[in-house]
């Protein structure tokens, strides 16, 4: 690759509060990202059915799935185990994040 060919491709934003989506979306888009972002963890497994992304960012706590149990579905279907995933969260840090998360590493 050469050292003036822009970073591109498709990230998968899955976080509840529409504040955040937009401005991961704005940040991400001036980037020359393509961005698809939706409500929860559900609606970015449905997503994922139809584009290909190259990587999913999940926000910890959302309704019908957190984060975590999205990561863990990625992670399990031959279709999207490939597909790197990170965490994030405006909460604050607790106990239970650590517990969550053991299964849902890229590992």
């Amino acid at each position: 690759m050469q050292a003036n060919q822009p970073i591109t491709g498709t990230i998968l934003v899955a976080d509840d509060q529409s504040s955040n989506r937009e401005l991961l979306e704005e940040l991400l888009t001036t980037q020359g990202f393509k961005v698809i972002a939706v409500p929860d963890g559900a609606a970015a497994l449905e997503e994922l059915t139809r584009v290909q992304a190259d990587l999913v960012l999940l926000d910890v706590i959302m309704p019908r799935m957190n984060g975590f149990e999205a990561c863990e579905k990625i992670k399990s279907n031959p279709d999207t185990y490939l597909i790197p995933r990170s965490h994030f969260s405006a909460a604050k840090p607790r106990p239970c994040f650590t517990r969550m998360a053991r299964g849902s590493s890229n590992s």
